[in-house]
């Protein structure tokens, strides 16, 4: 049976070591809720990251439109003027 110092020594060793671990994987867990955060894999962001996916989508359609219409007024100032028949 190993003395009590001896006892004392591997409990104050064990104690520490848990504590180290424990730290450590709080440093983990920070360290993935950030990397998370910053890579907009949580739900808030999924629905902001959506939102701003249909903003830009609605805006390049209504930039197309706009190219379009402008063709458009241009080709028919042609043929007004009498350049295209």
């Amino acid at each position: 049976m190993p003395a009590v110092h001896e006892r004392f020594e591997h409990s104050a060793w064990q104690c520490c070591c848990v504590c180290r671990e424990r730290k450590w994987k709080l440093q983990q867990a920070k360290r993935f809720v950030q990397q998370v955060a910053r890579s907009n894999l949580h739900i808030e962001s999924r629905a902001i990251v959506r939102e701003q996916e249909q903003q830009q989508a609605i805006r390049r359609r209504a930039a197309w439109i706009s190219k379009q219409v402008g063709q458009r007024i241009v080709l028919a100032g042609l043929v007004v003027a009498g350049h295209l028949t």
